[in-house]
């Protein structure tokens, strides 16, 4: 989410001064995959599916395989997915809309 950000804001700079600029459809292929990070309950989190679990090898330890739904990962792609808008408005808008 971090990347994507910083490659959105070094797009609005001149190639001289950044380099290449990305090509709008890798942006589009980030935020989708930034969609497939929503949970189901609106939140985001940093790692995987949950079916990953089952191959947790502990049995002491539960829920050490995926990682959760934190706020700081749920605000972090929000503020990317603002971003975004403001400069794609017309890529998947509601579904941008909808996420934050």
């Amino acid at each position: 989410m971090i990347a994507l950000r910083v490659v959105l804001l070094l797009s609005q700079f001149p190639e001289e001064l950044v380099g290449e600029k990305a090509e709008p459809q890798c942006l589009f292929d980030a935020v989708n995959f930034l969609f497939s990070l929503q949970g189901k309950s609106g939140g985001v989190a940093a790692g995987a599916e949950e079916w990953l679990e089952k191959l947790n090898p502990s049995e002491l330890f539960t829920n050490i395989v995926t990682e959760h739904e934190y706020v700081e990962c749920t605000s972090s792609a929000i503020q990317t997915l603002l971003l975004f808008k403001k400069w794609y408005p017309n890529h998947r808008r509601k579904e941008v809309d909808n996420f934050i």
